[in-house]
């Protein structure tokens, strides 16, 4: 049970660095979409671009801004891994619906 609510609490705590990112994140869907780009190539893009933030965030700002996230044991690169798969999730999705309208 600890361990549920552990995993849990570090899911909430990733989702609230991938709200900082999140619309920037649709906005760089809907125009991709909108360019007729396809979906695999928008991942693609998507998977670069989030790694270097990380690589911002990691290594070239010299204050720890994921310090709070090391607090909670989340390590910088499990927080990478789930900002990619909520960034999927958000990407594919609004590929459904730009396709159920188109």
């Amino acid at each position: 049970m600890i361990r549920i609510k552990s995993f849990f609490l570090k899911a909430r705590v990733g989702f609230h660095f991938y709200k900082k990112l999140s619309v920037s994140s649709a906005g760089l869907t809907l125009l991709l979409i909108f360019l007729r780009n396809p979906i695999e190539a928008t991942l693609l893009i998507k998977i670069v671009l989030l790694a270097l933030v990380f690589a911002w965030f990691k290594y070239l700002d010299p204050s720890d801004k994921l310090l709070f996230y090391k607090n909670f044991g989340i390590t910088p690169e499990s927080l990478f891994i789930y900002n990619v798969f909520l960034d999927f999730l958000l990407s594919v999705f609004l590929y459904k619906i730009a396709n159920l309208i188109l």
